[in-house]
């Protein structure tokens, strides 16, 4: 961080930033149109955390992803079917997650599209929920059971939006 604003005490108060809009942010985050539950898909199927998967799973669909969507995110971008912006983010998360940075061919493509401030969100989001797969994995939690009865308020409310803009 320190590289991109050269003082440590504007880093340390970017970072904190960052952290807080993620808090706030979570559910509105789109880049590229890629539902923030993707993202968090992408990073289970990655991690191997079948907790992270099913919670998330049942998100993304009341976030507006269909069922053909969050099995493409767990075939990855080479997947028919993704835009050139949901791809190079798929690929993003992939390479991210593999080699713990980010091959200059990769980051050619990401940096004219993005602001710094996206790539460093987008960075520290895969990284976030890498390490909340890696806990969640360590402690053997197990993936919740499907709840039963009527789905709940915010899968209602976010569905009734979807079709609202449709």
């Amino acid at each position: 961080m320190i590289e991109y604003v050269d003082d440590e005490h504007e880093a340390e108060d970017v970072t904190q930033q960052i952290f807080g809009r993620l808090a706030t942010a979570l559910a509105r985050y789109e880049p590229g149109r890629v539902p923030f539950s993707g993202w968090i898909l992408r990073v289970a199927h990655n991690c191997g955390s079948d907790y992270e998967w099913g919670h998330h799973e049942r998100l993304g669909l009341a976030a507006g992803l269909s069922a053909e969507e969050i099995e493409r995110v767990r075939e990855g971008p080479g997947a028919a079917g993704w835009a050139e912006r949901q791809q190079l983010l798929l690929r993003t998360a992939d390479e991210l997650h593999a080699e713990r940075t980010l091959s200059d061919s990769l980051w050619s493509e990401l940096r004219p599209l993005y602001s710094d401030a996206e790539l460093i969100e987008l960075f520290m989001l895969v990284g976030h929920y890498e390490m909340v797969a890696m806990t969640l994995n360590a402690l053997r939690v197990q993936p919740d059971p499907v709840p039963a009865g009527p789905r709940p308020l915010l899968a209602r409310l976010a569905e009734r939006r979807l079709r609202r803009r449709s």
